[in-house]
């Protein structure tokens, strides 16, 4: 059986080589300054995504069952 936690650790690590991936093709095929403005850009993105999730997933996997009340 898997565990949750395996779900998750799995998921993240494609979410990163799938990241990084895109980030050297793309790094190769801009030039310095429009990587730099595209890094700066994601940065912002990656704050506001965290900001909204706010550990709502790492949350719904927190118990295996709800109760009526807890849902």
């Amino acid at each position: 059986m898997v565990t949750a936690t395996q779900w998750v650790t799995v998921a993240t690590a494609i979410k990163l080589i799938g990241f990084y991936a895109i980030l050297l093709l793309i790094a190769s095929t801009v030039s310095a300054t429009e990587f730099g403005l595209f890094s700066t850009a994601l940065i912002a993105v990656n704050f506001a995504q965290m900001v909204a999730e706010g550990g709502l997933p790492e949350a719904l996997i927190f118990r295996r069952e709800f109760d009526r009340v807890e849902f």
